[in-house]
């Protein structure tokens, strides 16, 4: 079986904008979001039903969800599961084309790309079960914070203490704090604070046992968008032409806005070296001690001093 590409890391990390550069390759067919709760992407591509964000998928409840994600991986659409799924909003014809897009991609040996940031807490299942290709997106804390800011975007953590095989198992962080928030929620900046140290607790997990998987900060990338690129398809095995290196470039101009407008939750097209310093801009400097003081112990591991 080939190899499939998972992206992940943070939600507001960049998953989406490295997962549809690299869906540029004639060699991959693009899976959106499978761990969606309020957006999944339908029972034909994965009949996998998730009841929390964030979940992780490991031997304890894995029956659920392996044979939905083998489909997937095969490129495999389950055409009468998707006409059977009465809550589908999907009319025939967006029903038929996916079908055909799926078939053409299976037919053609393309290589699955699941991008999901949702599935962080999972990737180690897809690498031991499926050999993915893991690409795990890491963003500064202050940038993070920002963003679910500007978005108003809390997170309820009881998403986290209703996993059993999650929440009850000692390599979990934080527990007390998370426990804490379960019960009484914070200010958003608080729930990014200890959201992002969650989070990225498991990324330097990943970091420090799986050193061939590829970690890549949203700052460098932004930075040297065709660099950082280039470092993407190598790792993939994927041919990166003139033509993709152009539609890097063109997403990631000093011409678009810096800024999506309000409410867009995914506006690809930015000015990318801008944008990953716009939360200097966003933040206040005692919301920026605060996510300083409030991340230190994980942070370091990131980003230096200076990056603040």
């Amino acid at each position: 079986m080939k190899e499939a590409i998972l992206v992940t890391g943070s939600h507001r990390s960049g998953t989406t904008w490295v997962g549809r550069m690299i869906a540029h390759s004639a060699r991959v067919h693009y899976v959106q979001e499978p761990f969606n709760i309020d957006n999944p992407p339908g029972k034909g591509i994965c009949s996998a039903k998730f009841y929390h964000w964030y979940t992780q998928i490991n031997s304890e409840n894995e029956a659920l969800y392996y044979e939905p994600f083998k489909k997937t991986i095969h490129l495999s659409y389950d055409l009468l599961a998707q006409l059977l799924d009465k809550d589908s909003k999907k009319g025939l014809r967006k029903i038929i084309s996916e079908y055909r897009q799926f078939s053409y991609s299976k037919f053609s040996d393309k290589i699955a790309l699941l991008k999901d940031p949702l599935a962080l807490l999972s990737a180690e299942w897809f690498f031991e079960k499926f050999r993915t290709k893991n690409i795990v997106l890491i963003r500064h804390p202050a940038a993070f914070a920002s963003s679910l800011k500007r978005q108003g975007w809390g997170f309820d953590f009881s998403n986290f203490t209703s996993q059993n095989q999650l929440f009850n198992h000692s390599s979990f962080p934080f527990k007390d704090e998370v426990y804490a928030y379960a019960k009484e929620p914070k200010s958003i900046i608080s729930q990014s604070i200890l959201l992002w140290k969650v989070l990225h607790s498991r990324i330097l997990y990943y970091q420090q046992k799986y050193p061939n998987w590829l970690f890549v900060r949203h700052e460098d990338i932004s930075t040297n968008p065709i660099e950082g690129y280039a470092r993407i398809f190598d790792y993939l095995g994927l041919a990166f032409p003139p033509a993709i290196q152009d539609t890097v470039a063109e997403y990631s101009s000093p011409k678009n806005p810096i800024e999506a407008e309000q409410g867009a939750t995914h506006t690809l097209k930015r000015d990318s070296r801008a944008n990953a310093k716009s939360w200097k801009t966003r933040l206040d400097e005692e919301e920026v001690l605060s996510i300083y003081d409030g991340v230190k112990e994980i942070s370091p591991h990131f980003y230096a001093e200076s990056d603040w």
